[in-house]
């Protein structure tokens, strides 16, 4: 856990297992980086960030979904603001046949020589989408 004058981070130990008793299915689910900001002055904003990864190690299926990929910082410690082109609940990423040691150096690779089984992109206030298709949406 991270903390300054007016926002703190921090990432949940552990892995979250959830298990399907139909088919004996199991998914792992190590937590992205949660941010708070505004604790003492501005507006209060709740954020993920950073890779989440799931995996079903019996299918050999991985997925990385990384939040908010492309965020910039600029300015100082007085003028310290994030410049981004999408939504800061934007999420994309890639359903994949092998584990990835690091998907933030791989993601340009993975993506550009079409390495993937599925591609996923979405907002995770809003709705998530698998190769273009619905999958979740908060309605």
């Amino acid at each position: 856990m991270s903390t300054s004058a007016n926002s703190a981070s921090g990432k949940g130990k552990g892995i979250q297992t959830f298990e399907f008793p139909r088919d004996n299915g199991r998914i792992k689910v190590e937590s992205a980086l949660v941010m708070i900001e505004g604790l003492m002055m501005g507006e209060r904003v709740y954020k993920w960030a950073d890779i989440l990864k799931a995996s079903d190690e019996e299918n050999k299926l991985y997925a990385y979904m990384w939040i908010n990929p492309d965020k910039k910082k600029s300015g100082g410690w007085f003028n310290a603001s994030e410049q981004t082109a999408q939504r800061f609940d934007y999420i994309e990423g890639v359903i994949v046949d092998r584990e990835v040691q690091d998907y933030k150096k791989e993601r340009n690779s993975i993506l550009d020589n079409n390495r993937y089984i599925s591609k996923i992109e979405g907002y995770w206030t809003e709705k998530l989408m698998i190769d273009g298709e619905e999958f979740w949406n908060i309605n």
